[in-house]
């Protein structure tokens, strides 16, 4: 969100020359943990086909289309 606020007054001051400061400058973004995302196994992406019916088998085709 903070980086959308930046941007709108930064837009907003460009785009009327205004001589205000942005109010945002300076305030630090909270720190964010990267997780790598669950990525199933082919053993389990295979499963999940069986029991699909053949329309739910074509979403699923174009889906994983690599």
């Amino acid at each position: 969100m903070l980086a959308i606020y930046k941007a709108l007054f930064n837009h907003v001051i460009d785009q009327y020359d205004l001589s205000i400061k942005n109010p945002c400058h300076g305030i630090k973004h909270f720190s964010v943990v990267k997780k790598l995302k669950y990525l199933p196994k082919d053993k389990d992406i295979e499963a999940v086909k069986k029991i699909c019916d053949n329309k739910q088998k074509f979403l699923f085709v174009i889906i994983f289309i690599p």
